[in-house]
């Protein structure tokens, strides 16, 4: 090999790495289309997710099959979390819903309005596509698993169960944990309830940057409310869609301590047990706001009478 290709193979190697270490990377098309050898080998972060967040493929992979064992745990755990809350809700937000509606439906009938929100703009169109009845994807699994787990009399209505969530389903937002206030809303309102699942550890790049969006998950908490949230502990990255997103590492004692920190205790039922699931490296809690916003108004709680 002569001088100069040695040369061109090292500047080669060197624009190989540099594309690896920065933030904003840019794959060309091409590129990706005939290799999959960048696929195989970034670990994408949030700073990634407006380009290399695939909406069809994370629905194919995590809601066709139902094989991925978090989604099992919050779809089999939360109907039996929700019959266990004390009241009816009457603003519920689903805080990072994704492309999916698995809340809504677990909600419909607990909840008087639903929220969905998300940061990405292929997120939210999904969402409107199935509010607006465009969408391809087939939620009929996810339905009829959720009948089952909330031992529905079968066959069950299918099309009702929809148009009963549909109906409660008051808004598509867009939401960052990185900013005060995460949901920006005119007027700013609180929310009886906020679920989270899969969700903030994926947006965080340190353990700060976590405390912090557990805190700003409080601020637009009304006192009393309650925080419904699903997660992945001690784990660094998932994949879907032949890609691989970073996951914050995180343990249980490092969560509980957020919770503490944002004015969140683990909610107990009426009976006094703790609402707080762990298994495999998975968790699933309840945790209730017990400290008081000293600005906190009664005309702030956004009222929609149905």
């Amino acid at each position: 090999m002569t001088g100069n290709n040695e040369l061109e193979e090292q500047q080669k190697e060197n624009q190989k790495t540099n594309l690896l270490i920065k933030n904003n990377l840019k794959i060309l098309k091409n590129e990706e289309e005939n290799s999959d050898y960048f696929s195989q080998q970034i670990i994408f972060n949030r700073n990634h997710f407006h380009e290399y967040f695939d909406t069809q493929a994370y629905l194919k992979d995590f809601y066709s099959k139902l094989e991925d064992p978090a989604m099992q745990l919050i779809l089999f755990h939360l109907p039996s979390i929700i019959a266990r809350l004390p009241t009816k809700i009457n603003n519920l937000l689903d805080f990072g819903s994704g492309p999916t509606i698995y809340v809504a439906i677990c909600f419909r009938e607990k909840a008087e309005n639903i929220f969905l929100s998300d940061y990405l703009p292929q997120n939210k169109k999904e969402l409107n596509n199935w509010l607006s009845g465009n969408s391809n994807f087939d939620w009929t699994k996810i339905f009829k698993l959720i009948a089952v787990y909330e031992a529905l009399p079968l066959p069950t209505d299918i099309v009702k169960m929809e148009k009963t969530t549909k109906d409660k389903v008051r808004g598509i937002l867009h939401c960052d944990c990185h900013i005060s206030p995460a949901i920006q809303l005119s007027p700013q309102i609180y929310f009886d309830a906020i679920t989270t699942f899969l969700t903030i550890e994926y947006c965080c790049l340190n353990r700060e940057e976590y405390t912090n969006a557990l805190k700003r998950l409080s601020a637009i908490l009304a006192p009393q409310g309650l925080l419904i949230m699903g997660g992945i502990l001690e784990e660094t990255w998932c994949a879907f869609g032949g890609r691989r997103f970073s996951c914050l590492y995180i343990d249980r004692e490092f969560l509980l301590n957020c919770l503490n920190e944002a004015g969140l205790e683990i909610f107990k039922d009426s009976i006094g047990t703790k609402l707080f699931y762990e298994c495999d490296g998975m968790f699933l809690l309840v945790a209730k706001k017990v400290m008081k916003e000293e600005n906190f108004e009664e005309e702030n709680i956004f009222r929609i009478k149905g």
